[in-house]
């Protein structure tokens, strides 16, 4: 397991390192392709907020607490994410960070079933009674 656990954490980082790289760069290049800059925001945060939560689930981390953490870490780096782009020629925009939200918001409830489903698919089957 600690080869999950550590391969998670080091996907996660790498993701959230790129995402990071990719908010700050002055001018997008012009071979990406041509998507809404708001369906880009909703994906890359939903990623990033699906990779942290598996993250958290493979230190054991309980699930509502992993919840809360995801929530809390992944749109408070979205505010300093968008804060910080005016110093890189980008522009800080609420509704780019509403798209994060929206797409952290969805990705955690769909990872927060997930894991609910795991939870009941491993847990052992009653004994028929007697």
């Amino acid at each position: 397991m600690p080869i999950v656990r550590r391969g998670m954490w080091i996907l996660t980082l790498l993701y959230w390192g790129a995402i990071c790289v990719a908010t700050h760069m002055p001018h997008v290049p012009a071979d990406t392709p041509q998507v809404n800059d708001k369906v880009m925001h909703f994906m890359a945060y939903g990623l990033l907020t699906g990779l942290f939560f598996l993250s958290l689930w493979t230190l054991g981390v309980r699930p509502r607490l992993s919840v809360l953490l995801t929530l809390l870490i992944v749109l408070v780096y979205g505010v300093i994410d968008e804060r910080t782009q005016p110093y890189f020629g980008r522009t800080c925009d609420l509704i780019d960070w509403l798209a994060d939200a929206a797409g952290t918001t969805v990705s955690l409830l769909a990872m927060s079933l997930l894991r609910w489903l795991a939870s009941r698919w491993a847990a052992p089957a009653p004994a028929p009674a007697s």
